[in-house]
């Protein structure tokens, strides 16, 4: 027999381990989110750099060529640099973007660089 005073106890206890769960998976997927996100500044970064390095290359302005692709993918071009001539030339882009959800602590901002040319 169960004494009265230990009724209930499972059920807090159930709902104690339901709720730390909850909170791991919460975390988890928040981890998961911002990684993802990183990666995909990462890519617009070396998108830019592709884009202002072919520019570069036709003559035309490797910056403006970067920034567009930047903002196509949703980030902001934060430095473009170009060094060399038009033939041996390198290219340096910085891109960033707010990270997703905002949390306390935190950095807010992701920054990301790329470099494309035809020497380094």
């Amino acid at each position: 027999m169960t004494r009265p005073d230990e009724r209930g106890a499972g059920t807090l206890l159930s709902a104690g381990i339901c709720l730390s769960l909850l909170a791991v998976a919460w975390a988890a997927s928040l981890l998961v989110a911002w990684l993802s996100q990183v990666s995909a500044v990462q890519d617009a970064a070396d998108l830019a750099s592709l884009a202002a390095a072919g520019a570069h290359a036709q003559g035309t302005d490797a910056c403006a060529a970067a920034e567009a692709v930047a903002a196509r993918n949703g980030s902001d071009m934060t430095a473009c640099h170009v060094t060399g001539d038009s033939w041996a030339f390198v290219v340096e882009v910085r891109v960033s973007q707010a990270l997703r959800p905002p949390l306390a602590g935190v950095p807010r901002l992701i920054e990301r660089e790329a470099t494309a040319g035809t020497i380094q």
